[in-house]
């Protein structure tokens, strides 16, 4: 497929041992069901698709890290029965499962790859010590400015060909 898309690791995060944390959502951009990577953020609607999956949609201006989520999903075929062979090829397709989103903590540690943030500097290793914010999209914005942030970039570790950006929630 050779496409480029987030990989997120869940490190530490409360939603894998706190089922009150984790949720079944699907992504909208005003009314359309639409595709999202893994390691996005979300803002998480009180709107009820279906029994139990919840609507998302991008953050807002007013968003906290208490109205928005973690978008981690198992990477699986559309068939449903075997991984993606690359993860980088992986994408929660609209029409597809849900997606698992988390709902993130103080102090829940997680990794994503440079697709999830943008504003990245140019030499990744740069980014360690610095934040990440909330903006109007899906994805983690990057800032030097520790007041904006709601996560820090506490390391960035190369495994195999991929670099992962670990955050940990202020």
């Amino acid at each position: 497929m050779a496409n480029n898309y987030a990989v997120v690791r869940l490190d530490r995060v409360t939603g894998t041992a706190d089922a009150s944390k984790l949720l079944s959502a699907r992504y909208y951009v005003d009314t359309t069901a639409t595709d999202i990577q893994n390691g996005n953020v979300v803002h998480v609607t009180d709107e009820l698709l279906d029994r139990e999956v919840f609507k998302t949609t991008a953050p807002t201006a007013s968003d906290t890290i208490k109205t928005v989520g973690l978008v981690a999903s198992v990477e699986i075929n559309k068939d449903a029965t075997v991984l993606v062979d690359d993860l980088t090829d992986f994408i929660n397709k609209a029409d597809g499962e849900p997606q698992r989103v988390y709902l993130l903590e103080t102090g829940d540690v997680f990794s994503v790859t440079a697709p999830a943030i943008n504003n990245l500097p140019a030499t990744a290793s740069t980014a360690k010590g610095k934040y990440v914010k909330l903006g109007t999209t899906t994805k983690w914005e990057y800032t030097a400015t520790a007041a904006d942030g709601v996560g820090t970039i506490i390391d960035v570790e190369v495994v195999g060909s991929k670099t992962y950006f670990v955050i940990r929630i202020k």
